[in-house]
């Protein structure tokens, strides 16, 4: 296979029930990355969420029990994390300069709910006999599996049978029996880190975070360089507000994985809730680098160099997120504050309004068109838009400022001399 000539999905098996339309998309979104040789790829029990096709060069697979397996171009490795969301059971490394074309569990997702409902895996009969199951029997069913897993396979597999029949159970609706899944699993391997990160992430999926961070916490207690845990409970903490308590969790996961984008990103968000914005912006920077299909990084980074004054540069890259997606309403909102901060109040006003009817409402975007109406002296409009801030927003910067503005319009909006007549 060509290096540079993406593989042909419909060779692979996993691809073989879907539609035309779902193939040519998941084609579409392939992505090309050169690995040096003599590196981890991907590390055991990292929740990766994706599948990886050789183009050319040589990838060694190693299981927990030290077996080893070599791939080559046309191999495939992945199918487990790209269906079902699970940490990888091996860990991938280079054995010479290897060039990978990537396919992200999102797009395999997406691909699912827009082209193909019946391929989903949250499938109607499955679902529906196993409701037709009374509760008990059901119960018994899942322990009966879990306990010939240990017998015939070993326990070490009763960490991926058990992630496995959890995350299928969530992704169909059933979270109660997705957690019951899992504490069976783990009645079975208590001091498995990776079943306490999947019982986090399914407690965090129902937003019981502090339940989902002690459960993360274990895990990172059993095993420290588990990443997916890190990352997963820096993510939650933020999710909490706690900021700062989160950054050590996230700064962890790129130390232990470097070309993890989402986990770059992660750290991003944990930096600029913290106010360290010259850290979030090289962490967007990091994550967008590493995968430019991340636009919420490439529009975050932009917005902080405005700090710099880099205004060509943050001009361009809303403008690449644009070409990607025509209706991002934060990157039309950023060429919106470029133009006006260059004296362009008519340009601004035209990506204002744009972002306006994509996100009506956002406070901010208010505020940008009534400052962009303001200087094109159009005080009634300018002094709606202003309203409308004061309406939706109640953050302290925004509506001080939008207060102001207003005052500033009084003014004009009340000639001099109203009110005074009829008064001798």
């Amino acid at each position: 296979m060509p290096e540079n000539e993406a593989p042909d999905l419909r060779a692979y098996a996993i691809f073989a029930s879907l539609p035309p339309e779902a193939l040519q998309y998941l084609q579409s979104r392939l992505v090309r990355r050169e690995i040096p040789a003599n590196r981890v790829i991907l590390h055991r029990d990292v929740r990766g969420d994706l599948l990886a096709i050789i183009a050319t060069g040589q990838v060694a697979l190693k299981t927990a029990d030290g077996k080893q397996q070599i791939l080559k171009a046309g191999d495939s490795f992945g199918e487990g994390m790209l269906r079902y969301g699970v940490p990888s059971s091996f860990e991938a490394s280079s054995l010479s300069e290897v060039n990978l074309w990537l396919l992200a569990r999102q797009d395999w997702l997406r691909a699912q709910n827009a082209f193909s409902p019946a391929f989903s895996t949250a499938q109607p009969s499955t679902a529906q006999s196993a409701k037709s199951v009374g509760r008990g029997h059901w119960w018994l069913l899942m322990l009966v599996c879990l306990m010939l897993t240990a017998i015939i396979l070993g326990p070490s597999l009763i960490v991926a049978f058990g992630s496995n029949l959890a995350l299928y159970a969530l992704e169909d609706g059933r979270p109660d029996e997705a957690q019951e899944l899992i504490r069976l699993a783990l009645f079975l391997q208590p001091d498995s880190a990776s079943l306490h990160d999947a019982y986090g992430y399914l407690l965090f999926k129902q937003e019981d975070f502090p339940a989902a961070v002690q459960q993360f916490q274990l895990a990172v207690e059993l095993d420290s360089g588990l990443a997916s845990a890190r990352n997963n409970l820096g993510v939650t903490l933020l999710a909490e507000g706690k900021a700062e308590a989160a950054v050590p969790h996230l700064k962890a996961v790129v130390d232990l994985d470097p070309g993890n984008a989402q986990a770059w990103e992660n750290l991003g968000d944990a930096w600029l809730a913290c106010g360290e914005r010259e850290n979030a912006a090289s962490a967007y920077l990091r994550a967008y680098s590493l995968d430019p299909d991340r636009l919420r990084a490439r529009t975050r980074w932009a917005a902080l160099i405005l700090d710099q004054q880099r205004l060509e540069e943050a001009r361009r890259a809303w403008l690449e997120v644009i070409q990607h997606q025509p209706e991002n309403d934060q990157a039309l909102l950023g060429l919106g504050a470029v133009s006006l901060l260059e004296g362009r109040p008519a340009a601004a006003l035209i990506h204002l309004q744009a972002a306006q009817v994509a996100n009506p409402s956002d406070a901010l975007i208010r505020l940008y068109l009534g400052l962009s109406l303001q200087a094109l002296d159009r005080p009634e409009q300018a002094a709606a838009e202003f309203e409308q801030v004061l309406a939706l927003s109640h953050e302290t910067p925004l509506v001080d400022l939008a207060r102001a503005r207003l005052l500033q319009l009084y003014p004009q909006l009340v000639p001099l001399g109203a009110g005074q007549e009829g008064g001798g």
